[in-house]
């Protein structure tokens, strides 16, 4: 983990929201640096609410900022606890759906400066794709499934728990 990453994102407690965009077989994906020592580490767009905002909103607007795409945000699916010292949030995982056409151009994180920016690249995965990755270079909500339509099935599994918001 870089300096940079614990500095800004270390030692405390943060409400992340991310949005899952499945697109036939595949899900849209954020490679971020940073995170993982010598490898980028892959996770659906997200990032931390704002004070005073809501959860779906900083969907939106995460989502807008890393990826330049603008989603409508469904239905919330689950929540997960991360906890990576010294990291450690609360991630909340909503369904949406892209409403803007597709382009492979990722976006900046506004907490950080130009030489500091931690997304790398995006990209649709398969989940075929992704169990292909190293353990611990992708989201491990990833891990818990055998489909990627079984994001949205509403099951708990372990570490991940549906809750309504």
């Amino acid at each position: 983990m870089t300096e940079t990453v614990n500095a800004v994102f270390g030692n405390r407690l943060r409400v992340r929201a991310s949005g899952l965009c499945i697109q036939g077989n595949s899900v849209l994906l954020v490679a971020h640096r940073g995170l993982v020592e010598g490898a980028l580490y892959w996770a659906p767009p997200g990032g931390g609410v704002e004070f005073g905002e809501s959860v779906r909103s900083a969907v939106k607007r995460e989502i807008l900022e890393e990826t330049g795409l603008t989603v409508e945000v469904r239905e919330f699916m689950f929540l997960r606890e991360f906890l990576r010292h010294p990291l450690h949030a609360i991630e909340l995982y909503f369904k949406t759906r892209i409403i803007t056409p597709f382009s492979f151009s990722p976006g900046s994180d506004p907490e950080l400066c130009a030489d500091d920016q931690l997304i790398a690249a995006l990209r649709l995965m398969t989940l075929q794709e992704i169990k292909s990755l190293e353990k611990g270079t992708y989201d491990p909500i990833f891990d818990e499934i055998d489909s990627l339509e079984s994001l949205y099935d509403g099951l708990q599994w372990t570490g991940i728990q549906k809750r309504l918001i």
